[in-house]
């Protein structure tokens, strides 16, 4: 899914290594931990669980996550919904940027925020999507 790839079939393939620099759990759930931690680190992957139940939540940013109250013009970002954690054959739903100007919103009072309608979005310690 990253960089508008899906080339890789096996975990051994994919030319990417994961660190996890956020954790609302361990680090505080608090946009300006969030940016503490994310902020000017590269691309990221955000998952997040949905509360009572086996799904997760997230998004890719392709550039970084900074604190300028502006919009990125990105390409490449996504946000995606994983039906059950636990069972991969329950499928996924993957939504692609339809309006490369307004990708990724950067905030210092927001956390994550996906999308010019802020299609997915972490404010006030609670996740909301209009989609």
């Amino acid at each position: 899914w990253m960089d508008n790839t899906d080339e890789y079939e096996r975990l051994d393939q994919v030319p990417y290594s994961l660190q996890l620099l956020y954790r609302a759990s361990r680090d505080g759930n608090k946009a300006t931990k969030f940016h503490q931690k994310c902020d000017n680190k590269g691309a990221t992957i955000v998952v997040a669980k949905i509360e009572g139940s086996e799904k997760l939540v997230g998004g890719y940013n392709s550039s970084c996550w900074n604190s300028s109250s502006k919009y990125e013009n990105l390409a490449d970002s996504f946000i995606f919904l994983i039906k059950d954690r636990n069972n991969s054959d329950k499928g996924f739903t993957l939504g692609r940027i339809n309006n490369n100007t307004s990708a990724i919103y950067n905030n210092s009072s927001y956390g994550p925020t996906f999308g010019g309608s802020h299609d997915l979005h972490c404010r006030f310690k609670s996740w909301s999507s209009n989609q």
